[in-house]
């Protein structure tokens, strides 16, 4: 990609090499993009975004799960050469804008990714050259912690997934405090499955263990990644009624990016190819159920984000700060979020930077209702940032430091990673 709009460097800087220092006129300036794409289990990669000023100051992001690292790197390493690399730093709002403007209002998840993660990383620097956390930026906090709910399933990825596992995990993330979980149960099911068909039956099995495991109290929430058709749907509606869910998440496919298979090990075959489904069959069930719904994690932009609360079919906006722009983009989602009577529940099964920066999302948007936590997947995932992500039985609390407060650990990525690529 080479974005529109390009700039070319100012006369009064120069640079030597791709990773030299600049120096300027203007003070402190944006001077070297690194890319670090970190395997860490059979199902996930990390990919790691840092940018480096004339002063040594890095600023870091990340862009994970764009199913394309390579080219995600590829457009992040082209934005910041052509847009951002040499400028000072107190330019970084006007920086931001010239690559959103670039990027366009309807960019490719890769696109989409890499512009997040860029911003991540220029935020960061402004918050740290400010002296400020990143909540402060966006408006201030809000509350002073961040409650989170666990996402078990691809930390049961490969494993036995029946319905006694399945309890028996949710019993081990009930006693490290935890009060809400999310499981994806409707293993093999696709949009034509019929309701009685025994991959149906068993995800509803599987919630129920749950349910049965962890008591009436404590919070369920089911992702179905798109598989259920509305008949299906309509069918088992009454069942998941009865097991008190706290949302329904993606029950239709909704989104050309929800078209992929799943990673390996999921218990999940490949999606075959199916249309995406209007917003209008999202609208009806929301009328027909009294089941709250959540989705849009795929969405960038506030327009996209507009069409969707538009419908009022979700009650739950899951705006994911590696696609939909960036940090100020979910803060900005939020709060349109908010003027519809919906939440932000952020979506974030992803790794520690992505975290800490929808922690400040969430810390700073008065809609925010619970975070996404990928918990049992990575278990030293805390190990490869400095310091660690605030985490605290179920919930996260912020150090109070500049700017995003926490990078790269790389000897602790290095250790615990079990391979480390750089990829620009």
């Amino acid at each position: 990609m080479t974005p529109a709009n390009t700039s070319t460097v100012p006369a009064s800087e120069s640079m030597t090499g791709s990773s030299a220092r600049w120096t300027s006129a203007s003070g402190e300036c944006l001077g070297a993009f690194r890319a670090w794409q970190a395997r860490v289990s059979a199902a996930t990669t990390y990919l790691f975004f840092e940018i480096e000023t004339s002063e040594g100051r890095v600023g870091t992001g990340e862009a994970t799960m764009s199913r394309d690292d390579e080219e995600t790197a590829r457009i992040a390493e082209a934005l910041f050469r052509e847009l951002v690399a040499g400028h000072p730093v107190a330019q970084i709002p006007a920086l931001l804008t010239r690559c959103a403007t670039a990027v366009g209002l309807r960019p490719n998840r890769s696109a989409g990714t890499a512009l997040s993660g860029l911003e991540h990383c220029l935020l960061d620097l402004r918050g740290q050259a400010l002296g400020l956390p990143i909540y402060e930026l966006l408006g201030g906090p809000q509350r002073e912690r961040v409650r989170l709910y666990a996402n078990i399933n691809r930390g049961m990825f490969g494993t036995d997934r029946s319905p006694e596992v399945f309890a028996e995990t949710a019993i081990r993330v009930r006693d490290e405090g935890f009060s809400v979980l999310k499981i994806a149960p409707f293993d093999h099911v696709r949009p034509g499955t019929a309701p009685d068909d025994p991959a149906v039956r068993a995800g509803i099995a599987r919630i129920a263990a749950v349910r049965a495991a962890v008591g009436d109290t404590f919070g369920i929430l089911v992702d179905c990644h798109g598989r259920l058709g509305s008949q299906t749907c309509y069918a088992i509606l009454p069942e998941l009624i009865d097991l008190r869910l706290g949302w329904l998440e993606d029950p239709f496919v909704t989104h050309v990016d929800m078209q992929a298979g799943d990673p390996p090990g999921s218990g999940n075959l490949p999606l075959t190819y199916v249309p995406p489904v209007p917003l209008t069959d999202l609208q009806e069930l929301a009328r027909r159920s009294p089941l709250p719904l959540s989705g849009a994690e795929f969405e960038f932009g506030l327009q996209s984000f507009k069409e969707i609360l538009d419908t009022g079919a979700l009650s739950f906006i899951m705006a994911d700060v590696k696609h939909c722009g960036g940090i100020s983009a979910a803060r900005a989602i939020g709060e349109l979020a908010g003027s519809y009577g919906a939440k932000l529940a952020p979506h974030n099964p992803s790794g520690p930077i992505a975290t800490v920066a929808s922690m400040h999302v969430s810390l700073a948007t008065p809609s925010f209702e619970i975070l996404e936590y990928q918990w049992g997947e990575v278990a030293q995932r805390d190990h490869m940032i400095t310091p660690g992500e605030g985490f605290d039985r179920g919930w996260l609390t912020p150090s109070g430091k500049p700017g995003l407060g926490v990078a790269i650990d790389h000897e602790g990525l290095a250790a615990y990673a079990t391979s480390v690529t750089r990829l620009a």
